[in-house]
């Protein structure tokens, strides 16, 4: 027996409460202390029965009905069975209106099929159709909402489908819920389904999935694939540390880029006992030097004493020679290079073309080919070993693989583009690749001997450290996912490039901007003195500090560059001004300033004259639309005759 109710008839006997199970979600900021991380997860994995249709509450529905004596009665029910209307149209039964009815003997829902003892249904009396709730409520069953977008979600589709998740932005085979409004937002139920708080064995603290991260830095990169993200794609972020991952890495079991960093994990995996010839780097600290590895032992940095006997350069601290030629360099196996000494001027320089620094010490010279590289270069082992790559050697890519590469790889380190000429080191097994500057001449510590803790090279940003990163020597920001030096106990971190400063106390001489990871002036020697005829007094040889004024002769900046400098008379100017090799006379430069000066005056009274010649024009008032308008034309096609 059925019988048609009102539903006054099924409404629970307690005042209810509307419950939104995501309002904390919506806005939430991960160092909010207002919520706890364990009661956001909690609220997550909410679950209840709703007492009308039987099935199950959860996070995902969002909104519910509970008892407001809820400390006493555990009444719950779906927002839409709270909502339920005496009549309803059912798509599956389009003849009849079904009415809401009631019954205390078993009867078989048409639509599932499920039998049921007694209960609420929906009925048309004219040809004894029923369904039960559960069915009459399907399409609300089947929505969901998500904190990550602003409509309802639905998964039309049983069977598995291909297409491409927005949240991790790639393509998947499986089950899909789609906006019902946006035609473009789709998510795969495994990252509709992630967890809003996550703990990883990578990192001290607990990630939070950000939906949205529209400011997202272009040089932050995943810390378990090291690859960089996209605008739109959700990820997991911490609070506390600028740490980043993608959310299939962070739900993968894929090993953690730089894991050899972790806690608890051993050192590598290449024994140096078992590869005797074979250098580790990074070196220790500042005093070691990779030539004394390369040409058996001594310190090769002081150029200057080096002399000539027979056929070999000799130390005077030591009797290693030093070769007269090398053969078969990575750079230029064809011909062997001869070293030879710069310009008795120190200031004259030349460009190495290994690693694109400029020297003016010692080198080794193809004079055919016209390839110079500085002795450093000379000797770069053809094989090492890193701290941040410890599972694999790192090979030398000489100069005919370089040509034969076509595609452009970014070094690991500074993430600046390799130069087709320069020789670089590669693994053979992954995509890492380090500059020769990056991985030779970085050491693992350096100290300056007016601080109390050494700086440590740092791969990934610090962890428990979320504040902006600047540099203490050139006072300019810093990106912590390219290598720099920090001391974790101070609080202070330096650009790798500014490394060689701080070891001699120097401040403001140095611009980061397009540099590789070592210092620019590396393999220059400053301090000498030069004497230019016809001026008073000596010039010293310098690199420009943001504090030196224009160069004298072109008027330009010299920070970070090469300068003459009197500092008498406070003159500065470029050495690249002078024109390198060429006999400088203080005329000659008083010459090209009265020139540049000359010029910009001509300049600014040009730029007068056109302005007054603009304002006597006739009609100078503006106007609001164009004097045409484009119209379309209609193409006329001659259509050609037709073969007989």
């Amino acid at each position: 027996m059925f019988k048609e109710v009102r539903l006054e008839e099924i409404q629970h006997e307690h005042l209810l409460i509307l419950e939104d199970l995501q309002s904390i979600y919506q806005g939430y900021e991960e160092d909010d202390d207002d919520f706890d991380d364990l009661d956001l997860i909690a609220m997550q994995n909410f679950k209840c029965i709703c007492d009308i249709c039987g099935r199950g509450i959860d996070w995902y529905h969002r909104y519910y009905y509970k008892c407001s004596r809820w400390s006493s009665c555990s009444y719950s029910i779906h927002k839409f069975c709270g909502e339920l209307l005496t009549t309803f149209e059912f798509p599956a039964h389009p003849t009849h209106t079904i009415h809401l009815n009631k019954t205390s003997h078993s009867w078989s829902c048409h639509s599932c099929h499920t039998k049921h003892q007694d209960g609420t249904c929906y009925r048309c009396s004219m040809c004894n159709y029923e369904i039960d709730l559960r069915c009459a409520t399907f399409a609300n069953q089947s929505m969901i909402h998500h904190p990550g977008h602003l409509h309802q979600l639905i998964s039309p589709a049983i069977n598995p489908t291909l297409s491409k998740c927005y949240p991790c932005g790639k393509e998947h085979k499986g089950v899909f819920y789609h906006c019902i409004t946006c035609f473009n937002f789709s998510a795969h139920v495994d990252c509709v389904t992630l967890p809003f708080k996550l703990t990883l064995d990578h990192h001290v603290h607990m990630l939070t999935l950000s939906y949205y991260f529209p400011d997202i830095p272009h040089h932050i990169k995943c810390r378990i694939c090291g690859m960089s993200f996209s605008e739109r794609i959700w990820l997991y972020k911490c609070s506390k540390c600028r740490y980043y991952v993608h959310v299939d890495c962070a739900t993968s079991a894929g090993e953690p880029f730089m894991s050899i960093f972790l806690r608890g994990r051993s050192y590598t995996n290449i024994e140096a006992i078992d590869y005797p010839n074979v250098i580790h780097y990074p070196l220790l600290d500042e005093s070691y030097n990779i030539l004394p590895h390369q040409v058996l032992r001594g310190n090769y940095r002081d150029f200057d004493k080096i002399k000539f006997d027979k056929g070999s350069y000799i130390h005077s601290s030591h009797d290693h020679p030093l070769p007269c030629e090398l053969e078969n360099h990575p750079g230029q196996p064809q011909h062997p290079l001869v070293l030879f000494h710069s310009m008795p001027d120190k200031y004259i320089k030349f460009k190495c073309n290994a690693c694109g620094l400029d020297c003016n010490g010692f080198g080794y010279v193809c004079f055919r080919c016209n390839y110079v590289v500085d002795v450093h270069c000379g000797f770069i082992p053809e094989k090492i070993t890193h701290e941040t790559h410890p599972s694999h050697f790192l090979s030398r890519v000489d100069a005919s693989s370089i040509r034969s590469t076509t595609t452009a790889m970014a070094c690991n380190a500074c993430e600046v583009i390799i130069p087709e000429s320069e020789v670089y080191f590669k693994c053979n097994f992954c995509d890492f690749y380090l500059h020769n500057l990056c991985a030779l001449h970085l050491p693992k510590t350096i100290k300056n001997m007016c601080d109390r803790h050494p700086l440590k090279l740092s791969y990934s940003p610090i962890e428990d450290y979320k504040s902006e990163y600047f540099c203490e020597v050139c006072e300019e920001g810093l990106v912590p996912e390219k290598w720099f030096y920090h001391c974790q106990e101070c609080r202070q971190s330096i650009h790798s490039t500014c490394a060689p400063l701080i070891l001699q106390s120097e401040q403001d001489n140095n611009s980061i901007s397009n540099q590789h990871g070592a210092y620019k002036f590396l393999n220059m020697k400053f301090g000498g003195l030069v004497v230019i005829q016809g001026h008073q007094h000596s010039f010293s040889f310098l690199a420009g500090t943001k504090s030196d004024s224009d160069c004298y002769i072109c008027g330009r900046n010299m920070h970070s560059e090469l300068i003459f400098k009197c500092f008498i008379c406070q003159i500065a100017f470029h050495v690249r001004c002078c024109g390198e090799g060429r006999e400088i006379t203080w005329s000659s430069i008083i010459l090209r300033n009265v020139a540049r000066i000359t010029a910009t005056l001509a300049a600014i009274m040009r730029q007068k004259h056109k302005h007054k010649v603009k304002l006597k024009q006739d009609n100078p008032s503006l106007t609001f639309y164009p004097s045409e308008v484009m119209r379309p034309v209609t193409q006329h096609w001659k259509l050609l005759d037709q073969p007989g």
